[in-house]
């Protein structure tokens, strides 16, 4: 019976095993964020951004108010590409096919805004603009999905 359950083991550890060939995958959380001068929501559908971004943005920018107008989570395999878009005619594309790197892009009205390549780890990458004189907007590709 002890040799079955050794079997058995070993069995379900080959079966459970990922197989050499297949690229990892990779999960990202992209918000987009807007900033304000004002404490209160910029629209009615947006919430505010976690407490670990808003504590790292502030560092960075003098805007009173983070927000989060939208949210989505990619799954991307190592070597392949994907481009999200977001509202207010914004996308990012997250690009893994150089090994260690990822190079993120983000667009607004279908041109390049800006580009960043990085490390491929845990690290955030926040690139963004201007919205109007009062507001800044934000693309956020982190790792990590916040509450």
């Amino acid at each position: 019976m002890k040799k079955l359950f050794t079997l058995l083991a070993m069995v379900l550890a080959v079966i459970s095993a990922p197989a050499d060939d297949q690229p990892a995958t990779n999960t990202y959380c992209v918000q987009l964020i807007r900033g304000t001068t004002e404490n209160k929501p910029p629209a009615k559908d947006t919430k505010p951004i976690d407490a670990s971004l808003d504590k790292s943005l502030h560092k960075v920018f003098k805007t009173k108010s983070f927000w989060e107008v939208q949210r989505r989570t990619v799954v991307l395999k190592d070597s392949a590409k994907t481009q999200v878009n977001l509202k207010g005619k914004r996308a990012v594309e997250i690009d893994l096919s150089v090994p260690g790197k990822r190079r993120v892009a983000t667009f607004e009205d279908g041109k390049l805004v800006k580009r960043m390549v990085r490390p491929a780890g845990q690290a955030m990458t926040v690139m963004g603009g201007d919205f109007d004189e009062n507001s800044v907007w934000f693309i956020v590709v982190r790792r990590d999905v916040p509450p």
